[in-house]
């Protein structure tokens, strides 16, 4: 599994993304990330925006630097 996708289902499971947010998402079923077009729009334009923290794309890096050892901190 990507890292990406990981990260965004350790955020959306723990309330980091606003659920009103999430709850029009194409792409999360379920608690899963199943990627797709509106995936990728979505992660582009909040790869700056700050959730638990940490910039996604920060949140991203660690979890692509850590690999399979990378468990959700929250």
């Amino acid at each position: 599994m990507s890292a990406i996708y990981k990260v965004i289902e350790c955020l959306a499971r723990n309330d980091a993304i606003d659920r009103q947010e999430l709850a029009e998402a194409t792409w999360l079923k379920n608690g899963r990330v199943s990627p797709n077009v509106d995936f990728n729009d979505w992660y582009s334009t909040h790869e700056q925006a700050v959730f638990a923290g940490k910039t996604l794309v920060d949140w991203t890096a660690e979890a692509e630097n850590q690999g399979s050892k990378w468990k959700c901190p929250l």
